[in-house]
């Protein structure tokens, strides 16, 4: 409940205040349960249904996300918006499908925008449940291999299926990671 608590806090503080202190606030992680992969805004970050997949965290712009709260904070629903974009992640054409893809689009208060973010154990990892169709963001194909799309699943509160909502971690091997490619900077 305090790690619940904290994270709603950050996000009232990143959306409490002005685009320009927004801009500031650190960006938060969305990492694979068992992994360092990451929720990333492929293509080029900005477009319209860009999909959401896995990549390994190196501190890239479209890997940071904030959360914005939805409705009454102990309902715990949020937008989860790209910071490099500004976009919401989002349920591709507001689908109830099974397998229909994580994609970002413009933020305009759609249910296939909202997700409910819940404590899946003492492990602090969380499961994402669209508020529209009730199923959880998952890993396609149960793996957290790169590049691997996101997608909408029936929730079964598997590993594919939880997440941890955390500040970036820099550790030596990002940095060293980054300074074997800086082109990635």
């Amino acid at each position: 409940m305090k790690r619940m608590m904290r994270m709603a806090m950050v996000a009232a503080a990143t959306f409490g205040m002005g685009a320009a202190a927004r801009a500031e606030e650190p960006p938060l992680a969305i990492t694979l349960k068992d992994s360092e992969q990451v929720l990333t805004v492929g293509g080029s970050a900005g477009k319209d249904e860009d999909a959401v997949v896995l990549s390994p965290f190196q501190l890239q712009p479209g890997q940071g996300f904030s959360l914005k709260p939805v409705g009454n904070p102990e309902d715990r629903l949020f937008n989860i918006i790209s910071q490099q974009s500004g976009k919401c992640v989002d349920v591709k054409d507001g689908s109830r499908e099974e397998g229909a893809p994580i994609v970002q689009r413009p933020c305009n208060g759609a249910e296939c925008q909202v997700f409910h973010v819940s404590e899946r154990g003492t492990d602090g990892h969380r499961e994402l449940r669209n508020k529209l169709s009730d199923k959880c963001m998952a890993a396609h194909g149960g793996g957290a291999t790169t590049g691997n799309s996101l997608i909408q699943a029936n929730c079964t509160s598997q590993d594919e299926q939880r997440f941890r909502i955390s500040a970036p971690q820099t550790t030596a091997s990002t940095v060293a990671q980054q300074r074997a490619n800086p082109a990635n900077e």
